[in-house]
């Protein structure tokens, strides 16, 4: 039996770049710490989701994407998912996140 993710954001950075390694689920339990992250970073800094480790998005992780694309001004290529599982992926397309948000 497979063992759940524990639910965890890790930050690095790099010049402008910030690189948000997420695990777990991305939902509405992250919304404090997620906001905190981008609030106190300058609102010219690209993001990098790395969602390798994420099981699973829900309607509140959805809203934290929005909610994070416009504090940086709705700008096209500030926020990049990666490495998303295929269930992950299948959530964020049929949310249509792709035409807002880079994802790859």
């Amino acid at each position: 039996m497979e063992t759940p993710l524990e639910n965890k954001i890790e930050i690095s950075q790099s010049g402008e770049q910030i690189t948000l390694s997420v695990s777990g689920c991305f939902g509405a339990r992250f919304h404090t710490d997620f906001a905190d992250i981008y609030q106190n970073k300058p609102k010219g800094c690209r993001y990098l989701l790395d969602f390798t480790h994420v099981s699973h998005v829900d309607s509140g992780g959805i809203g934290m994407l929005l909610l994070l694309r416009e504090y940086l001004g709705n700008q096209p290529n500030a926020i990049q998912i990666r490495h998303c599982q295929p269930q992950v992926l299948e959530i964020l397309l049929s949310s249509r996140m792709d035409t807002l948000i880079s994802i790859s």
